[in-house]
Protein backbone atom coordinates (compact mmCIF):
# COMPACT_ATOMS: atom_id res chain seq x y z
CA UNK A 1 0.00 0.00 0.00
CA UNK A 2 1.34 3.37 -0.97
CA UNK A 3 0.65 6.53 0.90
CA UNK A 4 -1.35 9.22 -0.84
CA UNK A 5 0.58 12.22 -2.10
CA UNK A 6 -0.26 15.24 0.04
CA UNK A 7 2.18 17.60 -1.58
CA UNK A 8 0.09 20.69 -2.16
CA UNK A 9 1.60 23.49 -4.14
CA UNK A 10 1.56 26.94 -2.66
CA UNK A 11 -0.93 29.16 -4.44
CA UNK A 12 0.71 31.57 -6.81
CA UNK A 13 0.56 35.19 -5.73
CA UNK A 14 -1.85 37.21 -7.79
CA UNK A 15 -0.48 39.54 -10.45
CA UNK A 16 -3.54 41.81 -10.25
CA UNK A 17 -1.99 44.35 -7.85
CA UNK A 18 1.14 44.72 -10.00
CA UNK A 19 -0.91 45.07 -13.18
CA UNK A 20 -3.16 47.64 -11.50
CA UNK A 21 -0.17 49.73 -10.38
CA UNK A 22 1.52 49.44 -13.77
CA UNK A 23 -1.67 50.54 -15.53
CA UNK A 24 -2.00 53.56 -13.23
CA UNK A 25 1.62 54.59 -13.81
CA UNK A 26 1.45 54.13 -17.58
CA UNK A 27 -1.79 56.14 -17.68
CA UNK A 28 -0.19 58.90 -15.61
CA UNK A 29 2.86 59.06 -17.88
CA UNK A 30 0.78 59.00 -21.08
CA UNK A 31 -1.48 61.79 -19.90
CA UNK A 32 1.49 63.90 -18.79
CA UNK A 33 3.05 63.48 -22.24
CA UNK A 34 -0.28 64.34 -23.88
CA UNK A 35 -0.54 67.55 -21.89
CA UNK A 36 3.04 68.55 -22.73
CA UNK A 37 2.50 67.88 -26.44
CA UNK A 38 -0.76 69.85 -26.47
CA UNK A 39 0.92 72.79 -24.73
CA UNK A 40 4.06 72.90 -26.87
CA UNK A 41 2.73 71.94 -30.30
CA UNK A 42 2.52 74.90 -32.67
CA UNK A 43 1.67 74.79 -36.37
CA UNK A 44 1.87 77.75 -38.73
CA UNK A 45 -0.43 77.82 -41.73
CA UNK A 46 0.49 79.72 -44.88
CA UNK A 47 -2.28 80.22 -47.40
CA UNK A 48 -2.03 81.07 -51.10
CA UNK A 49 -1.80 84.81 -50.31
CA UNK A 50 1.21 84.19 -48.03
CA UNK A 51 -0.87 85.10 -44.99
CA UNK A 52 0.37 83.21 -41.96
CA UNK A 53 -1.54 82.24 -38.88
CA UNK A 54 -0.57 80.07 -35.96
CA UNK A 55 -2.57 77.15 -34.60
CA UNK A 56 -2.24 76.22 -30.93
CA UNK A 57 -4.15 73.84 -28.67
CA UNK A 58 -6.60 76.53 -27.57
CA UNK A 59 -7.44 77.55 -31.16
CA UNK A 60 -10.09 74.83 -31.26
CA UNK A 61 -12.46 73.73 -28.52
CA UNK A 62 -11.74 70.08 -29.25
CA UNK A 63 -8.09 70.43 -28.32
CA UNK A 64 -9.07 72.40 -25.20
CA UNK A 65 -11.47 69.60 -24.28
CA UNK A 66 -8.69 67.05 -24.75
CA UNK A 67 -6.35 69.09 -22.58
CA UNK A 68 -8.89 69.46 -19.76
CA UNK A 69 -9.91 65.79 -19.86
CA UNK A 70 -6.23 64.85 -19.76
CA UNK A 71 -5.87 67.05 -16.69
CA UNK A 72 -8.78 65.28 -15.00
CA UNK A 73 -7.34 61.88 -15.91
CA UNK A 74 -3.89 62.89 -14.65
CA UNK A 75 -5.30 64.01 -11.30
CA UNK A 76 -7.39 60.85 -11.01
CA UNK A 77 -4.37 58.66 -11.77
CA UNK A 78 -2.26 60.58 -9.26
CA UNK A 79 -4.91 60.04 -6.58
CA UNK A 80 -5.31 56.33 -7.35
CA UNK A 81 -1.60 55.42 -7.69
CA UNK A 82 -0.81 55.44 -3.94
CA UNK A 83 -3.77 53.13 -3.28
CA UNK A 84 -2.52 50.77 -5.99
CA UNK A 85 0.97 50.89 -4.46
CA UNK A 86 -0.48 50.07 -1.04
CA UNK A 87 -2.31 47.12 -2.60
CA UNK A 88 0.97 45.82 -4.07
CA UNK A 89 2.95 46.16 -0.84
CA UNK A 90 0.43 45.09 1.81
CA UNK A 91 -1.57 42.66 -0.37
CA UNK A 92 -4.89 44.12 0.71
CA UNK A 93 -6.92 47.13 -0.28
CA UNK A 94 -7.07 50.33 1.72
CA UNK A 95 -10.85 50.35 1.42
CA UNK A 96 -12.51 46.99 1.94
CA UNK A 97 -15.98 48.46 1.75
CA UNK A 98 -18.05 47.15 -1.13
CA UNK A 99 -19.44 50.63 -1.76
CA UNK A 100 -15.99 52.22 -2.10
CA UNK A 101 -14.79 49.44 -4.40
CA UNK A 102 -17.83 50.01 -6.61
CA UNK A 103 -17.19 53.75 -6.56
CA UNK A 104 -13.60 53.16 -7.72
CA UNK A 105 -14.83 50.81 -10.44
CA UNK A 106 -17.39 53.29 -11.79
CA UNK A 107 -14.94 56.21 -11.56
CA UNK A 108 -12.47 54.17 -13.61
CA UNK A 109 -15.18 53.59 -16.19
CA UNK A 110 -16.10 57.28 -16.30
CA UNK A 111 -12.51 58.47 -16.70
CA UNK A 112 -11.89 55.85 -19.40
CA UNK A 113 -15.00 57.00 -21.26
CA UNK A 114 -13.96 60.66 -21.07
CA UNK A 115 -10.43 59.88 -22.26
CA UNK A 116 -11.78 57.81 -25.14
CA UNK A 117 -14.10 60.63 -26.20
CA UNK A 118 -11.26 63.15 -26.03
CA UNK A 119 -8.95 60.95 -28.09
CA UNK A 120 -11.62 60.35 -30.72
CA UNK A 121 -12.50 64.04 -30.93
CA UNK A 122 -8.84 65.02 -31.29
CA UNK A 123 -8.23 62.47 -34.03
CA UNK A 124 -11.34 63.66 -35.84
CA UNK A 125 -10.49 67.37 -35.74
CA UNK A 126 -6.88 66.66 -36.77
CA UNK A 127 -8.10 64.67 -39.78
CA UNK A 128 -10.54 67.43 -40.72
CA UNK A 129 -7.82 70.09 -40.47
CA UNK A 130 -5.48 68.06 -42.68
CA UNK A 131 -8.22 67.52 -45.28
CA UNK A 132 -9.08 71.22 -45.20
CA UNK A 133 -5.43 72.14 -45.64
CA UNK A 134 -5.09 69.82 -48.62
CA UNK A 135 -8.34 71.11 -50.12
CA UNK A 136 -7.31 74.74 -49.91
CA UNK A 137 -3.73 73.94 -50.89
CA UNK A 138 -2.42 75.40 -47.69
CA UNK A 139 1.12 74.51 -46.83
CA UNK A 140 1.69 73.22 -43.33
CA UNK A 141 4.93 74.41 -41.85
CA UNK A 142 5.60 72.95 -38.46
CA UNK A 143 7.40 75.33 -36.16
CA UNK A 144 9.91 73.54 -34.01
Amino acid sequence: MSLPNYDIEEPRPSKVPQINLAARLVTFASLAITMVVLQTNRVTFTDSKNDKFRLTYNSYHTYEYTFYVSTVGLIYSAVQAPFAGFYVIVKRRVFNSDTLLRLEFYCDKLVTLLLGLAAGASFSVTKELKEHALEKRIQLNAVL
